[in-house]
């Protein structure tokens, strides 16, 4: 870039120290992606507080403002910035906070809107500060009018977004206490215990090569494989970035060594207490995916779902019960892979903790499964398929989800359910009430494996939080929209981006 004045390498940072010697330096740090007159009065008055200001601007890939942000490259913006006459540097910051560039630059003033004084959820600012304290820096917070290139983004998109969902926001604004829902979540107390089959989601890259010279044969060309935690041990990878101590019981074989896999992937702030099924392989469920396309072409299950016998049950009851005791609610995802029978889930109702439940329609299952296996529960989350399912051999009288969800609470010792249906969002349902989000899903096309899990993640905290519904389902859906954006499990949730998205769609 034939900027004169960017900072983008060692000599012209050596450079500008010498020139800078003994003057007042002043920084100002941000993304600056659609440059306004808030920004304008922001480094007009730095700059008569000081001889020299710099500008030092977040790179694309360091961006998280959600999706299709920024609006203008790392390129575009630095153009625009060096445009600003009482701008006289610019500095690239490849990383979320200005820590590195604070070290570079030295600055006698460090400059941020007033709104950040006491605002600083990702506590970026307080890392920002302690690096500024360390030379000899000062903050100093400028006190005016506010603008916001977010508000001013997220009205444009507001436009185009479904209008229930922009009231359902309006009513979560009312309803909650947003800054207060933010801290809780920034610093959650709550501690849940996971409970359920243990899954290795194996994605098999292969390009279709033609059919077989001998046989009748479709050949596939394999180019490369990955592995990711899946079932509960994705649930409580997700659980932990927001919870400080989550338990997990999951059930994994003796046959394929895959313990020291689990353990290298699980995060270090869960506690996981495996139950052995002996002469049983570890599930890993294989898709053989086409390179090109990323659609599936066959999936391969290595599983042994048999049930465990009496014996084993009692086992893996007391090791429950005797967990249970450290945790605020127990969370079973239920695979119907032979790990949690009927009595199995009736003794776990039995031990007076809060439950929260899903359980999942699969091809391993299909012909048994049985929602009221979880009967007791007192918040599950399924999808549209799995309450049709429920019906299917009782005679499916009406296709209606709500009706269908209602008529299956008043058969059952269940308080309330949550009907997850894909891009047409999820219902909330109660005996007494009903309540409907849309999907943040709508324009995203993305591998499904996982969505409905992590939906239940944060929906969960939300529902032990005691939230308003909107609120809980507005939790699972940015959830659910993160995990589709990598092939099954592979994205684990961000706290810092899952906080934004909520900051900014409260804005």
């Amino acid at each position: 870039m034939k900027i004169n004045h960017l900072l983008n390498s060692k000599k012209r940072i050596k450079e500008f120290l010498k020139i800078t010697e003994n003057k007042k330096i002043g920084m100002c740090h941000g993304v600056f992606d659609v440059v306004h007159l808030g920004h304008l009065k922001h480094f007009e008055f730095a700059k008569k507080k000081v001889d020299f200001l710099v500008v030092s601007l977040t790179s694309d890939q360091f961006v998280k403002k959600g999706d299709d942000r920024p609006i203008f490259s790392t390129t575009q913006r630095v153009e625009f910035l060096s445009k600003i006459k009482c701008i006289d540097f610019l500095i690239i910051s490849d990383n979320e906070t200005s820590e590195k560039n604070i070290k570079l630059i030295k600055p006698t003033y460090y400059f941020k809107d007033q709104e950040y004084k006491f605002n600083d959820l990702t506590k970026n600012i307080k890392k920002e500060l302690k690096v500024l304290k360390k030379y000899n820096g000062k903050i100093f917070y400028t006190h005016l009018e506010t603008f916001s290139s977010s508000k001013i983004i997220s009205k444009k998109e507001f436009e185009k977004e479904n209008q229930m969902f922009k009231k359902n926001v309006e009513i979560i604004k009312k309803k909650e206490n947003t800054q207060k829902l933010l801290k809780e979540l920034l610093n959650l107390k709550i501690r849940p215990l996971v409970i359920g089959e243990g899954i290795i989601d194996k994605y098999l890259f292969s390009s279709g090569l033609g059919k077989s010279g001998k046989d009748s044969i479709l050949t596939l060309k394999k180019f490369e494989e990955n592995e990711y935690l899946g079932g509960t041990f994705a649930i409580s990878n997700n659980l932990s970035i927001f919870c400080k101590k989550v338990g997990l019981i999951a059930q994994i074989g003796s046959k394929n060594d895959k313990l020291n896999f689990i353990k290298k992937n699980l995060k270090k702030n869960i506690v996981f207490k495996p139950f052995i099924k002996k002469n049983c392989p570890t599930i890993i469920k294989t898709k053989i995916i086409d390179k090109i396309s990323y659609n599936k072409v066959i999936g391969l299950y290595d599983i042994d779902d048999s049930a465990l016998n009496l014996k084993q049950e009692e086992k893996l009851f007391q090791m429950i019960k005797r967990n249970s005791k450290n945790y605020d609610y127990l969370l079973i995802a239920d695979y119907d892979h032979g790990f949690i029978s009927e009595r199995m889930a009736k003794k776990i109702m039995s031990l007076k903790k809060p439950v929260i439940s899903t359980s999942q329609l699969n091809a391993a299952n299909s012909a048994y499964h049985d929602l009221k296996k979880l009967n007791g529960s007192k918040f599950m989350v399924i999808n549209s398929n799995e309450l049709r399912s429920y019906f299917k051999r009782k005679a499916l009288d009406k296709d209606d989800i709500i009706y269908l969800a209602k008529k299956f609470l008043n058969q059952n010792n269940i308080n309330t359910i949550v009907v997850t249906v894909g891009h047409n969002g999820s219902y909330y349902i109660t005996k007494k009430e009903t309540f409907h989000m849309p999907a943040l899903t709508k324009n995203i096309q993305g591998d499904k494996i996982g969505s409905g899990d992590t939906f239940m993640t944060m929906a969960s905290i939300s529902f032990i939080l005691k939230k308003h519904p909107l609120t809980t389902m507005l939790l699972g859906a940015i959830a659910a929209k993160e995990n589709l954006k990598k092939l099954g499990n592979g994205n684990i949730l961000s706290k810092n981006d899952f906080l934004k998205t909520l900051k900014y769609l409260f804005i």
